[in-house]
């Protein structure tokens, strides 16, 4: 079991449900989300709702207290026009994140929000220490 709570940093901020209280069977035990509130389990297979911080590109991710790499990196998004026909970066790209087991973590992005690729993105965990955007 790895220890989790909610948060994709360093480039990533959650717009997280709030996560149930006791365990299930496919839980794993909970720590802090990124707004410092306690969370107590997450669910494998229950997905949350995200804006995944892309300026600097999407390659990292911290999850859980776990920090994870993508299997493919990418370039900040195009966007696509909102319902005024303004094209807003904001520097987030928004989407649903779940856990699919403790060594995969998939982002799923929201197709109304980017011309393009990526339309998923896979990490896995990683030791590495996330660096901080330039």
């Amino acid at each position: 079991m790895i220890v989790v709570g909610l948060a994709l940093a360093a480039c990533t901020t959650p717009e997280a449900a709030p996560l149930p209280a006791t365990a299930g069977p496919n839980s794993l035990p909970g720590g802090s989300s990124a707004h410092g509130a306690p969370q107590q389990f997450v669910q494998i297979g229950e997905s949350f709702p995200y804006r995944l911080m892309s300026h600097c590109g999407i390659k990292y991710a911290t999850f859980a207290g776990q920090n994870w790499v993508a299997e493919q990196t990418w370039p900040d998004p195009e966007r696509v026009p909102d319902f005024d026909g303004k094209v807003v970066n904001d520097g987030f790209v928004s989407g649903r994140v779940v856990l699919l087991d403790d060594r995969t973590l998939r982002f799923k992005v929201d197709p109304a929000t980017i011309a393009g690729k990526p339309t998923e993105v896979i990490f896995h965990p990683t030791d590495v220490e996330i660096p901080l955007c330039k």
